[in-house]
């Protein structure tokens, strides 16, 4: 008879990271823990970076006990980049063997939030969606991810995709969040 053992991790608290660096943070009030990758895609064709892709786990406590059942991804865009370009509520994922992750296709479940064309204090436009984990699995798996995100196109490296697997592995198999 086999006995399966999960081996939580132990992540430290992160709250600063830089691209391709675990983030990972306890909130008390809420009694919720967040472990998340931040990534800067690269645009297609000329022009600064457009938008950062991030992915979080969210989970009650400082254990997670098993593997995430979700995980959010979001991509933002600064207000203030290229100001005349349209934000759409859009987020896909084309990856390397073909598979479109449309998130915001009709019928799905997600967020868009605009900060406007005036506003001078709001930090970024943003569309959210959860995915399942097992999608988040198969995203790490590609050697490269193409975005289309709030009117922009850019390109995930492989890199990237190595930081999108260190966070699966991170919270796989369950993890504990520690100061």
């Amino acid at each position: 008879m086999w006995l399966a053992v999960l081996l939580a991790a132990v992540i430290h608290s992160n709250v600063n990271p830089t691209p391709r660096r675990l983030g990972a943070v306890y909130f008390n009030g809420p009694n919720e823990s967040q472990v998340w990758v931040d990534l800067d895609a690269q645009p297609v064709g000329t022009g600064g970076t457009p938008i950062r892709v991030n992915f979080t786990v969210k989970f009650r406590g400082r254990e997670l006990a098993e593997t995430p059942k979700t995980v959010t991804i979001r991509a933002t865009a600064p207000a203030l980049a290229n100001p005349l370009l349209v934000r759409l509520p859009v987020l896909q994922l084309h990856l390397a063997d073909d598979t479109v992750f449309d998130l915001t296709a009709p019928g799905k479940t997600y967020g868009f939030f605009a900060a406007g064309p005036h506003c001078e204090n709001c930090s970024s436009d943003t569309v959210a969606a959860d995915i399942p984990f097992s999608d988040l699995e198969h995203i790490a798996a590609s050697s490269v991810i193409l975005v289309n995100a709030l009117g922009f196109e850019a390109r995930l490296m492989q890199d990237d995709s190595t930081a999108i697997r260190h966070l699966v592995e991170a919270v796989r198999d369950g993890a504990v969040i520690k100061n």
